[in-house]
């Protein structure tokens, strides 16, 4: 999702600004994962408080947010540095992670029986 809105809204020296939020959500959301706090929770504010420490970036966040909060309308402007700069190092140790996971693929077998199965337990069906 981050990526499929990096490469729509935020390439170029003039970007999207509010897109911004739309890719930062599931980076920090991984991040969150990452770090196992349980389920990422709808608020921003507390997904930021927990995955950004480094000033800088905090700092551009809070901005970003301020603009937001004041009802300024986040169409086209300057790229943010800061936060572009971040998105870009995010993608790519998030990819390299991913490429480094075994593949996930699973029976679909055993996922079906045990899919049916449930259906039967949920709806007092017996097999």
């Amino acid at each position: 999702m981050a990526k499929g809105n990096v490469r729509e809204y935020l390439r170029g020296e003039n970007v999207w600004r509010k897109k911004y939020f739309y890719v930062l959500r599931p980076l920090l959301a991984m991040r969150w994962i990452e770090q196992e706090l349980g389920a990422v929770p709808i608020e921003f504010a507390r997904l930021l408080d927990a995955t950004v420490s480094t000033p800088e970036l905090r700092r551009a966040i809070d901005e970003l947010l301020e603009e937001k909060k004041s009802g300024a309308e986040l169409d086209h402007g300057p790229q943010i540095p800061a936060i572009s700069e971040f998105i870009d190092q995010e993608i790519v140790r998030l990819e390299r992670i991913a490429g480094e996971q075994p593949s996930a693929m699973a029976d679909s077998d055993a996922l079906n029986m045990l899919f049916r199965e449930m259906l039967d337990e949920v709806w007092g069906r017996s097999t």
